[in-house]
């Protein structure tokens, strides 16, 4: 009797750790896209000098910077919207979660990108 009370207690506790978990990854999900969505916005706001700082981002990396510099801001800033909508959408949420990690360029932040790919995964 006294072993299936304890059991019943872990089993307890380990319902209450995954329902927290549960709620701590839909909070960062949506977190995720609500900051996916600001940025796209502040893009929006300042798109010329955002576009400036994409053709000299073009320029440097011997692309056309006069050709390239709409389309690829547009781009940019059409992505973001995008993500931010596949991770507010339940059946999509793998996808935005995949289309999120994938935007960090630096090579040290590749772990935490795994790390927000896994979390996000889990929950759905």
């Amino acid at each position: 009797m006294i072993e299936a009370s304890n059991s019943i207690k872990t089993l307890d506790a380990r319902i209450k750790r995954l329902s927290f978990l549960k709620w701590l990854v839909r909070i960062s999900r949506f977190g995720l896209a609500a900051l996916f969505l600001f940025t796209a916005g502040a893009k929006l706001a300042t798109a010329k000098a955002f576009a400036k700082n994409v053709s000299e981002l073009l320029s440097a990396s011997g692309f056309n910077y006069e050709r390239w510099m709409w389309p690829t801001t547009l781009a940019v800033i059409t992505a973001e919207i995008i993500t931010a909508v596949l991770l507010l959408v339940s059946r999509t949420v793998r996808i935005g979660a995949y289309s999120s990690s994938r935007d960090t360029p630096k090579p040290e932040a590749k772990r935490f990108t795994k790390l927000k790919y896994a979390m996000i995964v889990a929950a759905s």
